[in-house]
């Protein structure tokens, strides 16, 4: 073998070195939209970019696109696609720096850590990973971090599941009185929250498959800035990204008219005739003692005292506590809802013009969450 040959055989070897805690977060995150169970296989992989001293890790599903870059060393630039899942299983528990070689010739990948080594053949060369449909940018909004974190956890609740109003199945993200808002609805209940954020360029609908990985690459209490742009063409948006740090998640949108839920929310204009105040303690001690053949409770509202009923076929449980309540009809509400409300509001007032009416539930502690409920019989 002479000196080309020796070289050239190098050359077939491509390296990187990435800490393990880095590579372990990263793919991690970025595996949240990668497909468990799919009939394309390089949708179970990830695809690795390096460039310089940086490692992109990219994961799709076709619907949504996770990128997430982080330092190391390498030789030179390349890229492969790899099973990042199997990765993170192998370096689970351990600590320092691993490395990663691609030998081209043999088409295989090796991983070495603290006397540890994967080796595992390459499923697909990078050239036929699907990348995601790359549109121009039709504007875009920076919201604070935790602003975000905290408008999906309070809206996520109400997101419905039913196939058949598939619009439903996701955030509305709409503008209002220069601001922006958040509205999700199952047709039994309703969240409204006012964001303290720029006005959105467009009115979208977000897909519930696409609050997890946002979610999960936000922190709580964060002071960082999230830069939400509105991906399509012809002024019309076909899909959101979300940049943060090192991070970006580039999500399809649900191409569908959201329904006026202006319409669902009780204005009160008249005097209600259900007025009261529903407590915590036991709003949550009633969803414990409930099973999923009796969600239902039936709300008494009487002169000083407000006693809340649920029967099973165990029996019956009454919850009778002081409180200034307008007497009023009896009207029964879904058990589960009335506990979810309270654990994100506290102490909730709900109102309705009449027992068949849809209840406005708002509350002191969270005066930029409005619900809606609708009543049920019991």
């Amino acid at each position: 073998m002479n000196a080309h040959t020796e070289i050239q055989a190098e050359t077939k070897v491509r390296r990187l070195t990435v800490d393990i805690s880095d590579l372990r977060a990263a793919l991690g995150w970025v595996n949240k939209v990668r497909e468990n169970r799919t009939t394309i296989p390089i949708l179970g992989q990830n695809l690795f970019q390096i460039a310089g001293d940086r490692l992109t890790m990219i994961a799709t599903c076709l619907d949504r696109e996770a990128k997430a870059t982080i330092p190391c060393e390498a030789s030179g630039d390349w890229s492969c696609v790899v099973n990042g899942h199997r990765i993170v299983k192998v370096i689970d528990g351990l600590s320092g720096s691993v490395t990663i070689e691609h030998d081209q010739a043999a088409d295989q990948i090796a991983l070495r850590a603290d006397g540890m080594s994967l080796v595992a053949n390459v499923m697909a060369p990078p050239e036929d990973w699907p990348h995601f449909d790359q549109r121009k940018s039709l504007g875009s909004i920076e919201v604070g971090e935790n602003t975000l974190l905290r408008a999906l956890r309070l809206v996520k609740p109400c997101i419905s599941t039913e196939e058949t109003r598939y619009y439903l199945n996701g955030i509305f993200w709409t503008s209002h009185d220069n601001g922006s808002r958040m509205v999700t609805t199952n047709g039994h209940r309703l969240a409204r929250l006012d964001l303290d954020a720029p006005k959105p360029p467009y009115d979208t609908i977000l897909p519930r498959i696409g609050i997890a990985p946002l979610s999960a690459m936000l922190t709580a209490n964060g002071n960082q800035s999230v830069k939400v742009s509105y991906i399509g063409m012809d002024e019309t948006p076909m899909a959101m990204r979300f940049e943060l740090g090192d991070r970006t998640l580039t999500c399809k949108l649900i191409d569908g008219t959201y329904p006026d839920y202006s319409r669902v929310i009780p204005s009160l204009s008249m005097e209600p005739k259900f007025d009261a105040v529903i407590t915590n303690s036991v709003a949550q001690r009633l969803r414990r003692m409930s099973d999923f053949h009796t969600p239902g409770c039936k709300i008494s509202p009487a002169n000083g005292t407000i006693t809340i009923g649920n029967s099973s076929r165990d029996g019956m449980l009454s919850v009778t506590y002081a409180a200034q309540p307008k007497p009023g009809p009896d009207v029964g509400f879904n058990v589960h809802y009335l506990a979810e409300a309270t654990k994100m509001m506290g102490d909730i007032r709900i109102r309705s013009l009449g027992k068949a009416d849809p209840a406005l539930v708002t509350s002191e502690e969270l005066t930029d969450l409005t619900m809606a409920i609708m009543p049920m019989r019991v």
